[in-house]
């Protein structure tokens, strides 16, 4: 995690925030400078962070994106097994995962118990410009109207879900950081995506109907 000038004062802001509002999870990132992966320093501060994410009632996933210092779902579990915190999961976003080439069959290579959130969205394969506009511009919902293999990449987490201890927490949401989208959700009640996520099989999500009660 990317530590900056203020960095204490904000997380404890958002622990507040988190148990105010009974916040399922707080997702983390890497270090967006780009600098080294230090897998033995990031799980002693990931197990602090949850830690203190358990206090307050909540959790920390930490999601893999391919313009931080930890680009993918493989390399995540390097720190979050070595912190072996309840409350400290991994979060895999669909389009981190195709934007960093990484193969939706490679899921299979990353602990089921250790993926705490998975989060849908639709895309095209090939994208032009910078790819940090192209995550707040790029996306569609999850219905096929990208080009993303959305039912596979589905598929697979339920396989991976199913391969966890019973009572491992998990939980799954369609996301857009899209502006576009974002503006036209609040003139639409967010019936687009409601019907795009419909569009997934359902069977894929059985697993996931009753989700995670909060830590206390």
């Amino acid at each position: 995690m990317l530590f900056v000038a203020g960095a204490d004062k904000q997380r404890a802001n958002m622990l507040r925030a988190a148990e105010a509002v009974g916040a399922r999870h707080i997702k983390v990132g890497g270090d967006f400078t780009g600098g080294p992966f230090e897998p033995d320093h990031m799980a002693e501060e990931f197990y602090a962070l949850a830690t203190d994410a358990a206090v307050a009632g909540t959790r920390v996933v930490f999601e893999p994106m391919p313009f931080v210092n930890v680009t993918t779902p493989q390399q995540a579990p390097e720190f979050v097994q070595k912190a072996n915190h309840p409350a400290g999961k991994i979060l895999i976003d669909i389009w981190h995962l195709v934007r960093a080439g990484v193969g939706i069959a490679s899921l299979g290579d990353t602990p089921g118990e250790y993926i705490g959130h998975i989060e849908l969205n639709d895309a095209p394969m090939n994208f032009e410009g910078d790819i940090i506009a192209d995550t707040f511009t790029g996306r569609t919902f999850c219905s096929g109207e990208g080009e993303f293999d959305v039912a596979g990449f589905s598929s697979m987490r339920s396989r991976r879900r199913a391969s966890a201890a019973p009572g491992v927490w998990s939980s799954w949401a369609p996301h857009t950081e899209s502006c576009p989208l974002t503006s036209a959700l609040l003139a639409t009640g967010c019936r687009g995506p409601i019907a795009a996520t419909r569009r997934v099989p359902w069977f894929l999500f059985a697993e996931s109907a009753a989700q995670p009660p909060r830590p206390r």
